[in-house]
């Protein structure tokens, strides 16, 4: 539990725009012209909850307060912080003193670095506290957030300057209040950001006040090219249906049409489009696939991201709070508004998507025709739009007089996995391949699991020990692979035959002969199983170390749940000792905490241990009752945001815990490259991207900072791929 400082204060506005603060984001919203404060709410320490209306007069306390620099705690901070400092100076004839980033505590990135609830309703009731958010007030205030009624000429009409508008500000500032309460209990029950974290977040809102630059001219023309490509697309499909279909945004009517070919389908989700293109390839229907093609092409949503550009852009081009800090449980950032974390990146083993996206920058620039310009890109590269979700990168640029650096860590989670874990032959690879004395991570991969020489291994061998890496690394069994096939569009049945064509005949027919008793089939023929089950076996064979890992997180993480207020430190997988201390498990009773190797800790609430059944089947066909012990924990769900319970296993906190000490190995780099005078503006996935003046620096520079790894990652190989350029190349 924390301790709310006696002179602490807790601030929450309430505003309404014509704006959508979700959508354009609070930089755009905050300056917008009809954006105004309607109230807000404050209390220092834990004494009067006092509120204010449009029209009265500043609080003097309070402002007294944020000029002598007192601590601000808010939920979502930066929110408080820019209505303070933007919007509210219109409304007030004083002069407001600065709210700073620094003397402000946020409740929200202190709930979200215990992995609970962003969400303050939420997160008051995973808490328990005495005070629980106005529901019914909240109905409200999503009322008066917008106009009452929007008129062709752009002017509105508004719900608080109506008759009875003053009553409904007045059930509007009961509701402030009231968050204000729970605010000040959730912020008496977090507790605070460690020093370290409090100056991450304090480094993350100087990235998102400062926000990147885009290439406005060259988003607006790409605008006006989606268009014209989706236009062409329709007359297309019509074509090509004969009618039946006239826009590729009717997925119902293409259903219809494709059940009428005999392509059956009820779906046309991304996930179900490989199967029920291999359907129609089946039956020879090669219309049908041109339906399917230009429906995949003219459909991509990632193309709607430069009219969100334009939406969220200031005055100025740039994009700002696109970043949320510990936007993952690992303490990852998350991406809000356009989404860079989303845009497509270039395959390097295809010089021609550079190449062709360069080219449709150039074009776009020119003084031709959007109609010229399509033309051209669908002449010369086919059709536009997928080049178009190509360059979605590019339209990040340089200020005048700057250039962008960045680096991009190289297979980091594999990288952290394999040391903690242990395994020796891995680490060493990566190290002999940094030093261009070792071959391709992916070829080693393919070899060690089917006994090969590395030399050996052809292109497409290579391909399936990608799909073994990126699968199998947090204990990922058939189904992963399945979800890789799918996302890479690997057929499954090429796949297999590929995978059986490599493999041990001997080593095929064992794997075969678990298929009766395999709870893992997901539908699967023997033949593709058999297939997938085999690329499981052969990379956990090839890494015993991580595959043990798994078990000794997940042994650690039980006992300290089982005995809290006692420490575990996970066992060391290479020679059986304990390991220092670099991973550590404790609980209390309501969070399991995992101490990591350079200090951090990231958190599961309300641990607890399962026993259960279940059903298993003998080689002989006969079924048994075997015992379970699961370790679970609340948590939010990543699609529904609902607050529940989930299993917490091996392979799941093997990759919580590699993906939040490769966050941490980024965050080092981070403040190092700041610190030698490259302005972070970002950072995507294990990427940084910085600002600096054109003359200064360079790429090696860049890359010298980033490689250097803190004295707590000793041992750990790291590779960081760099790039400089006016654009966002990477």
């Amino acid at each position: 539990m924390n301790t709310p400082a006696a002179e602490d204060a807790h601030l929450d506005f309430e505003t309404t725009s014509a704006c959508d603060l979700k959508k354009a984001g609070v930089a755009v919203y905050a300056q917008h012209p009809t954006t105004r404060v309607l109230c807000f709410s404050w209390r220092i320490g834990d004494g009067t909850v006092y509120g204010w209306l449009a029209g009265d007069a500043m609080p003097r306390e309070l402002m007294t307060h944020v000029a002598n620099g007192g601590r601000v705690v808010a939920q979502n901070a930066a929110f408080e912080r820019v209505m303070w400092n933007v919007t509210l100076p219109r409304q007030v004839s004083e002069a407001l003193p600065y709210m700073r980033i620094g003397q402000q505590s946020c409740t929200m990135a202190r709930a979200k670095a215990l992995n609970l609830p962003g969400g303050l309703d939420n997160m008051a009731k995973a808490l328990g506290t005495g005070y629980q958010k106005d529901m019914e007030g909240h109905k409200l205030m999503m009322k008066l957030a917008r106009p009452r009624k929007r008129f062709a000429d752009g002017t509105f009409t508004w719900w608080d300057r109506d008759t009875g508008g003053g009553h409904l500000l007045d059930r509007e500032l009961e509701y402030c209040k009231q968050d204000v309460r729970v605010e000040s209990d959730v912020d008496a029950l977090l507790p605070d950001l460690s020093p370290a974290e409090q100056g991450l977040w304090e480094f993350d809102q100087e990235i998102n006040e400062k926000g990147i630059l885009f290439d406005m001219p060259l988003v607006r023309r790409a605008i006006l090219l989606v268009a014209y490509a989706k236009d062409k697309a329709n007359v297309e499909i019509s074509r090509l249906t004969g009618g039946a279909v006239r826009k590729v945004t009717e997925a119902e009517k293409i259903k219809t049409w494709l059940n009428s070919r005999g392509v059956t389908c009820d779906s046309l989700a991304k996930g179900v489009m490989p199967d029920i293109e291999a359907l129609a390839k089946s039956l020879g229907d090669d219309t049908a696939l041109e339906v399917l093609a230009v429906r995949e092409s003219a459909s991509k949503t990632s193309t709607a991201k430069f009219s969100k550009m334009l939406e969220c852009a200031g005055v100025d081009g740039r994009i700002r709070f696109m970043f949320a800090y510990h936007g993952a449980s690992t303490g990852r950032w998350a991406g809000r508004l356009v989404q860079p974390q989303n845009f497509p990146r270039f395959d390097d083993e295809n010089p021609q998507q550079r190449q062709a996206v360069y080219w449709l920058i150039d074009l776009l620039l020119s003084p031709r025709s959007i109609e010229e310009v399509h033309d051209c890109m669908d002449v010369v590269y086919g059709e536009v739009l997928p080049w178009l979700s190509k360059m979605l990168r590019s339209t990040i640029i340089a200020a005048p007089g700057h250039k962008l650096v960045g680096g991009d860590f190289s297979n980091i989670e594999g990288r952290v996995n394999a040391w903690l874990a242990g395994e020796h032959w891995k680490l060493k690879a990566f190290a002999a391949y940094d030093a261009k004395q070792g071959p391709d991570l992916y070829k080693l991969t393919y070899a060690k699991s089917f006994g090969i020489e590395v030399d050996a291994v052809t292109k497409d061998q290579r391909q399936i020990g990608k799909v073994q890496e990126l699968a199998s690394g947090y204990q990922g069994g058939v189904g992963a692979y399945i979800s890789m096939a799918k996302q890479y569009k690997i057929e499954l049945a090429d796949l297999a035959r590929r995978v059986f064509e490599g493999s041990d005949p001997v080593k095929w027919v064992s794997v075969q002969e678990r298929f009766p008793q395999a709870v893992d089939k997901c539908g699967l023929p023997l033949f593709e199983w058999t297939a997938l089950k085999l690329l499981v076996t052969s990379w956990r064979s090839a890494h015993p170390h991580i595959v043990q890992s798994w078990w000794n997180y997940q042994d650690a993480a039980l006992s300290a749940v089982d005995s809290p207020g006692q420490p575990f430190d996970v066992a060391n997988m290479s020679d059986g000792a304990a390991s220092a201390g670099r991973v550590r498990y404790l609980s209390d009773g309501n969070f399991l905490y995992c101490c990591l190797p350079g200090g951090r800790v990231i958190s599961y609430a309300h641990p607890y241990i399962k026993q259960s059944t279940v059903t298993r089947i003998r080689k002989d066909g006969t079924e048994y009752e075997a015992p379970v012990t699961e370790l679970r924990f609340w948590g939010e769900d990543s699609t529904t945001r609902k607050w529940q319970s989930q299993s917490l296993y091996g392979g799941l906190l093997c990759e919580n815990i590699s993906q939040a000490v490769s966050r941490d190995i980024m965050v080092d780099s981070m403040y190092r490259v700041r610190g030698a005078g490259y302005p972070v503006t970002g950072t995507v996935h294990d990427e940084i991207i910085t600002e600096p003046a054109s003359s200064f620096g360079s790429r090696e520079h860049f890359e010298s900072l980033m490689e250097a790894v803190p004295a707590w990652a000793g041992g750990l190989p790291v590779s960081v791929s760099t790039w400089e350029s006016q654009r966002y190349v990477k």
